[in-house]
């Protein structure tokens, strides 16, 4: 019994030996094949499989964009990298129905964005630090509307703004550069109250109709 587990053994080993020896005579052949000073893998599209048979992963070109896509066991696409054609970059990290539920990226003009969608893949919040330095946080409501922004910009130092229903801005709290508070609220489309401290540390009241004018002025220009 033990000579035939020995001999079995034995033949196992030679088995592997040779497989060992045909995968290196395979690597030998392919190099001398390509230029020898080269040991890059050159290919369009790559695809991974699990033992199972499934897809896993996936880095290809499609056209003049190229893909990194990695997949669950179930082979749903969870993590998609790209680089579209104008050379902006994206990340995007799903659900495993496909779903989008964050989404990074830099846009063509340098503006740095991350975005959370909801179950129905309507955006909910939304990040940004834009080219010139300015950042911004945006909550959407359900319907993929925004709501509430926060932000800090050249114009203002810190913003707080409340939108209704069909994104018209409608409060505004703010502090200027120079430390001045200011409270505004808007109609459908322009300031209508305003109150604010002014620079000698006055406080400052304003009353406009539909058409911009000043009807209360506190105090007086």
């Amino acid at each position: 019994m033990k000579g035939q587990f020995a001999s079995c053994l034995f033949h196992s080993r030679l088995i592997e030996i040779g497989l060992i020896i045909s995968a290196l005579s395979f690597l030998w052949i392919y190099s001398s094949a390509t230029d020898e000073s080269s040991k890059v893998f050159v290919a369009e599209k790559i695809v991974l499989q699990a033992p199972d048979g499934k897809m896993r992963a996936f880095l290809g070109v499609d056209g003049e964009s190229s893909n990194l896509i990695l997949f669950d066991k179930e082979s749903n696409p969870i993590v998609t990298m790209t680089v579209l054609e104008d050379g902006t970059p994206g990340v995007v990290l799903m659900d495993k129905e496909g779903r989008s539920g964050i989404g990074m990226g830099v846009d063509g003009e340098g503006n740095a964005n991350i975005g959370l969608l909801d179950a129905n893949g309507r955006k909910r919040m939304a990040m940004e630090v834009d080219a010139n330095g300015d950042s911004n946080l945006a909550f959407h409501n359900a319907d993929g509307k925004m709501q509430l922004e926060i932000s800090v910009n050249r114009k203002m130092h810190s913003v707080l703004n409340f939108f209704d229903e069909q994104e018209l801005m409608k409060l505004s709290l703010g502090i200027k550069k120079n430390g001045s508070p200011i409270l505004a609220f808007f109609d459908e489309k322009d300031i209508r109250i305003a109150l604010g401290v002014l620079n000698e540390n006055r406080a400052s009241f304003v009353m406009s109709d539909h058409e911009g004018n000043s009807i209360i002025e506190i105090p007086q220009p």
